[in-house]
C-alpha cells in the first residue's frame, strides 16, 4: 500500500467518523470518539484478540482491558521527531502519566496498541518509560499524524470529567 494511498484511506476514515450517526456530537458540538491504549503482542495466545494495524496492516494481538483511555490524555499535537519525521506528541494528565509509567516499564520492546473507536490505528514498540508525554512515531505520513492528532483530542475533550479547568 503507498503512502499516497494510505493517506487517502485515512482521510477518508476521518470523514466517515465525523459524519457516522453513532457518533454524534455532544452538547458543545464535539465528536464523540474513544481513544484506548492496550497492551498488545506480537504472537497470539490465550486471552488475547487478533486486531489488524490500519496503519502498516499487520496482525497483533490484543489484552482485552484498556490500559489508559481519553480520560487519560490532557491533549496531542502534530510533532517532528528526532528523525525529522512527522510524529504524535501525547501529554497525559497525572493520573495517566502513572498508568503510563507502570504499562511501559511492564511492557518494553513490544506493542502498545492505540485504538480509536475499536479500531487499532497504530502499534508502535515500546522503546522507553512513558510517564508525563508519549511521542508516537514511525513510517506515517503528515495526513495520518494530523488525523490520529485529531481523534485523540476530539475524544479527550469529550470524555473528560467536568472541572473548573476543563469547562468550555
Amino acid at each position: 500500500m503507498t503512502s499516497r494511498f494510505r493517506s487517502k484511506l485515512l482521510l477518508l476514515v476521518v470523514c466517515l467518523v465525523a459524519s457516522h450517526p453513532t457518533l454524534a456530537d455532544d452538547a458543545a458540538g464535539r465528536s464523540r470518539v474513544r481513544v484506548e491504549f492496550r497492551r498488545a503482542e506480537k504472537n497470539p495466545a490465550d486471552g488475547l484478540v487478533e486486531a489488524t494495524v490500519a496503519i502498516g496492516p499487520r496482525k497483533i494481538y490484543l489484552h482485552k482491558e484498556p490500559d489508559a483511555t481519553n480520560r487519560d490524555i490532557a491533549k496531542a499535537r502534530a510533532i517532528v521527531d528526532r528523525s525529522s519525521r512527522p510524529a504524535v506528541l501525547v501529554l497525559f494528565t497525572p493520573d495517566g502519566a502513572k498508568k503510563m509509567e507502570r504499562l511501559s516499564k511492564e511492557h518494553q520492546d513490544r506493542p502498545l496498541a492505540i485504538l480509536v473507536d475499536g479500531q487499532v490505528v497504530a502499534a508502535p514498540e515500546v522503546r522507553t518509560v512513558i510517564s508525563e508525554q508519549a511521542v508516537i512515531s514511525g513510517n506515517f505520513t503528515q495526513a495520518e499524524i494530523d488525523a490520529l492528532v485529531a481523534f485523540i483530542n476530539a475524544d479527550v475533550f469529550y470524555d473528560k470529567p467536568k472541572s473548573p479547568a476543563n469547562n468550555e
